[in-house]
């Protein structure tokens, strides 16, 4: 049986040079690559460890000594507790310029092409965007309160919040009705989380109970259905166990500035969203860009066959093969919820490199 690692507390005063792709501060001490979370480019800071490894630690931000100008105070009451989002400190048009650098990265690294044109980033308001979202809930006895909300950083315990900055407002404004509805249902003790999506007419919450629910509870759901002018869906086990709690919605989503409009029923979330997404999203655009989903055991074949420049068919397929043929998947069956997902540039030499990929 493995021993967790202990090592005896530091604090740094360090200087940040960059930013890694998930938000954190990079700097370099002894060899190190210190990962700081909370600390932005040009800052000085004074952190603390809470992680070491042979070739990398991990911190958090104790004290900013002197700050960037593109530091923002965070607009969230529990930010910095909540594990909700981790990127409130800097100001939203910062955050799509870090990320427009993070994806040319990732063209000139893994791709090793540079597209001759890039298009001005999409955007939505800078907050009350999100839109898919894994609520925690948990009955906490002493208190005899139902909390619902993100759970805090590095924790299993769920954040005390009455709502979230960054939550659609259709939900985000209302968590707290949202706890007073699972207060209401006799299996509150039951519930562990609620899935949350959200298009552009309809909001659906995908409610993970452990019990069987009554008829009161269902009447109650209906109640807060209206109120809230959401739709409820029941899960008690598997994916494959979700169902409405009355009628389906339909999710439709779009994007007006490329003529794109997704639209599923909802009974086919929360992973297989992500599929459809990427398939209506990426697809169309034809050449530049391609989707392909394999299943893992899959992937790792056609990784060995492409690294040996081998070009396999039959039964084990081929990756430019399949993308040149618009085939999305040589399976004609596959779990949603154990699949890669691929996203590849075809360049002007018919080229197949791999950008990125998504484990779902």
């Amino acid at each position: 049986m493995s021993r967790r690692r202990k090592f005896k507390a530091k604090i740094y005063e360090i200087e940040i040079e960059s930013l890694s792709h998930e938000g954190r501060g990079i700097s370099h001490i002894d060899n190190k690559v210190i990962f700081t979370r909370g600390a932005l480019p040009g800052e000085k800071v004074v952190a603390s460890r809470t992680l070491s490894r042979a070739k990398y630690e991990e911190a958090d931000v104790v004290e900013v000594i002197d700050s960037s100008s593109d530091r923002i105070e965070p607009k969230c009451s529990v930010y910095g507790i909540c594990g909700g989002c981790s990127f409130q400190h800097l100001s939203s048009h910062n955050q799509i310029n870090a990320k427009n650098d993070w994806l040319q990265s990732a063209f000139l690294g893994q791709a090793k092409v540079q597209p001759k044109e890039w298009l001005e980033p999409i955007q939505v308001e800078s907050w009350g965007y999100r839109r898919k979202a894994r609520l925690g809930v948990r009955y906490v006895a002493k208190k005899e309160k139902v909390l619902v909300g993100f759970r805090e950083r590095k924790s299993s315990f769920v954040t005390v919040m009455s709502r979230c900055e960054v939550l659609h407002p259709s939900l985000g404004d209302h968590l707290e009705a949202l706890s007073e509805c699972v207060q209401s249902l006799s299996i509150k003790e039951h519930v562990p989380q609620i899935e949350v999506a959200i298009a552009e007419q309809d909001t659906i919450l995908i409610l993970r109970h452990l019990q069987p629910l009554n008829d009161n509870d269902e009447k109650v759901l209906d109640q807060y259905a209206q109120k809230l002018s959401i739709t409820w869906y029941l899960q008690s086990g598997g994916l494959e166990t979700i169902k409405p709690l009355n009628d389906s919605a339909l999710l439709t989503y779009s994007i007006p500035i490329v003529g794109i409009t997704a639209s599923m029923f909802g009974a086919s979330l929360p992973r297989p969203l992500a599929l459809v997404l990427w398939k209506s999203i990426l697809w169309p655009l034809g050449g530049f860009f391609n989707v392909f989903i394999y299943s893992r055991p899959k992937v790792k074949k056609l990784r060995e066959s492409s690294d040996g420049n081998k070009n396999k068919q039959g039964n084990q397929g081929s990756i430019e093969g399949d993308i040149n043929s618009n085939k999305l998947s040589p399976s004609k069956s596959y779990d949603p919820s154990r699949c890669t997902i691929f996203c590849a540039f075809k360049n002007d030499n018919a080229k197949i490199n791999i950008l990125d990929k998504i484990i779902l």
